[in-house]
C-alpha cells in the first residue's frame, strides 16, 4: 500500500515513536463509547506531540538556564511582594508566589502554533484549539471537561462537533508528521467541506458553548 510505503519509514525515523503512536491509538474509532472521554483522550495525544515537538525545540521554558530563572523569580517574588504585602495575607501571598514558576512556562499556545508552522499544517477551517473573537477553543472544553464541569454535558449537539473537529485536526496532523498529502485523505479542506455535517453545523454550536461559557466560571 502506496500510504504504508511513505508513511511507515517515516515513522521508524521519528525521534520520539512513543508520542506519534499515542496519538494513533486516542483517535482509533470505538475506544471510547463516552464522548467527554474520547475528547478527553484525543486531546491528551494532541498534547504529547506537541510536548514531544517543545523537548526538541527547545520551547518548554522561557529561561532555560535555572540559575538564571532562579535570580529572575527571586527578582519577580519581591517586586510582588513589595506591591501587595499590605493587600493581601500571608496565605494568599503564597498562592501567588507557587504560581511564579508558570511565568518561565512557554504557554502551550506558542508551542502549538510554532509546530503547526514547522509541519506547515493548515487548520484554519476547523474549530480553533484557542479561543479568540468570542469563540471558545477546543482547548478551554478541555478544561472544563477535565475540571469535571456536568452542566457542559447538556450541550450535547455541540461537544459532538467539537470532538469531531478535534478528531480531523489530530488526523491532519498526523498525516502531516508521517510525510503524506493532507490532499489524499479525507480530512483535507477540500472533503471536508463538502461531506462534513459537523462543519457545516460548527458555527452554530460555537455561539451556544462560547454564551454557555461567558456566563459560567470554573474555578
Amino acid at each position: 500500500h502506496e500510504f504504508l510505503i511513505v508513511c511507515y519509514p517515516t515513522f521508524l525515523m521519528h525521534p520520539n515513536k512513543r508520542s506519534v503512536q499515542q496519538a494513533i491509538m486516542s483517535v482509533v474509532p470505538g475506544r471510547s463509547k463516552v464522548m467527554e472521554d474520547s475528547f478527553l483522550s484525543m486531546f491528551a495525544g494532541l498534547e504529547a506531540l506537541i510536548l514531544d515537538y517543545r523537548k526538541r525545540k527547545n520551547l518548554e521554558f522561557v529561561m532555560s538556564e535555572a540559575v538564571k530563572w532562579g535570580a529572575m523569580k527571586k527578582r519577580i517574588k519581591h517586586n510582588i511582594s513589595k506591591i501587595i504585602k499590605t493587600e493581601m495575607t500571608k496565605e494568599q501571598r503564597c498562592c501567588i508566589y507557587n504560581k511564579l514558576e508558570d511565568l518561565n512556562r512557554i504557554p502551550l499556545q506558542v508551542a502549538f502554533n510554532k509546530f503547526c508552522e514547522f509541519y506547515k499544517i493548515d487548520l484554519s477551517d476547523l474549530w480553533p484549539l484557542f479561543g479568540g473573537n468570542d469563540v471558545v477553543g477546543l482547548s478551554e472544553i478541555r478544561n472544563r471537561l477535565i475540571h469535571g464541569d456536568q452542566s457542559l454535558l447538556q450541550f450535547h449537539d455541540a461537544l459532538w462537533v467539537a470532538e469531531e473537529n478535534l478528531r480531523f485536526m489530530l488526523e491532519r496532523i498526523l498525516v502531516k508528521i508521517l510525510g503524506w498529502p493532507v490532499d489524499k485523505t479525507e480530512v483535507s479542506k477540500k472533503f471536508l467541506r463538502s461531506r462534513s455535517t459537523s462543519l457545516n453545523e460548527m458555527s452554530t454550536e460555537q455561539q451556544k458553548i462560547s454564551k454557555y461559557f461567558s456566563e459560567t466560571t470554573i474555578q
